[in-house]
């Protein structure tokens, strides 16, 4: 006997003159039958009804967007009383309520209102520095230590601020940059005083690039005055420091004279 010929859709076989339906056994037509009713793929995966979709993501409710944007509001508030530490657990916390809203709130909506919170504390610490910058002739451990960490806080705040607006482009960053490696020159015992010239060099220059007002302009001038009045002061010292030498040196040679 010849091999039977079916149909592509294996329903149906040819009997030599017609088309007949091909006998099958009761568990088979079953199979089919199952196979027949499962639920086809939608174009977006499969039905929702038969296989709704898992997600992670918060659903951007109007609760959710009143929360965000009341620990936005937190966290300038925080930043305004010079709270640096806590006022970062607002934008953590806001993250986790939901990412893409918090990140249009925080930072569209508010940035330049962190930024500013995170520039005054940048500018309170500063003024920290130069109590010490003040008197640098202090001596001991534990004014040297204070010296070492004072600029923690400041690039701190100042990092804190570029997350926000770009600090490449703002006159205020690249101004306290400047003044913060000036008063790091003072201190040859902390830091190498070529590389902190460097520094003040490169965002003294990029400020003034970015200066466009009497004010600036006059701050940079005052920064300026300061440099010239600080490398005054550091060659006076050296002087005392070499008049000084000289004469120890001279005294134990006379002491050695008369021994």
């Amino acid at each position: 006997m010849s091999d039977k010929i079916y149909s592509p859709d294996g329903q149906m076989v040819w009997d030599g003159s017609s088309w007949k339906p091909v006998e099958t056994n009761s568990n088979e037509n079953s199979l089919a039958d199952f196979a027949r009713n499962l639920p086809l793929p939608s174009s977006q995966g499969y039905s929702q009804n038969q296989y709704p979709q898992q997600t992670t993501s918060v659903p951007n409710t109007n609760n959710n967007v009143g929360q965000i944007d009341n620990l936005a509001r937190v966290m300038i508030d925080k930043l305004n009383r010079g709270d640096m530490n806590t006022a970062k657990e607002c934008w953590d916390k806001a993250k986790m309520v939901d990412l893409n809203t918090a990140q249009e709130i925080f930072e569209n909506k508010y940035a330049y209102q962190i930024a500013e919170g995170y520039l005054m504390i940048a500018i309170s610490e500063l003024k920290s520095f130069k109590q010490l910058y003040d008197n640098p002739s202090t001596i001991g451990i534990e004014f040297k230590v204070q010296v070492e960490i004072a600029p923690n806080m400041v690039i701190s705040a100042l990092d804190n601020y570029t997350a926000f607006v770009p600090g490449h482009t703002s006159f205020d960053y690249n101004f306290l940059y400047a003044t913060m490696w000036l008063y790091c020159r003072r201190f040859d015992l902390v830091w190498k005083r070529e590389g902190s010239q460097r520094n003040f060099q490169s965002y003294f220059s990029k400020a003034y690039e970015l200066a466009t007002t009497i004010d600036e302009y006059d701050q940079l001038s005052e920064l300026k005055d300061m440099w010239k009045q600080q490398k005054n002061d550091i060659k006076s010292e050296r002087n005392k420091m070499v008049i000084l030498g000289i004469v120890v040196l001279v005294g134990w040679i006379a002491l050695f004279a008369i021994i």
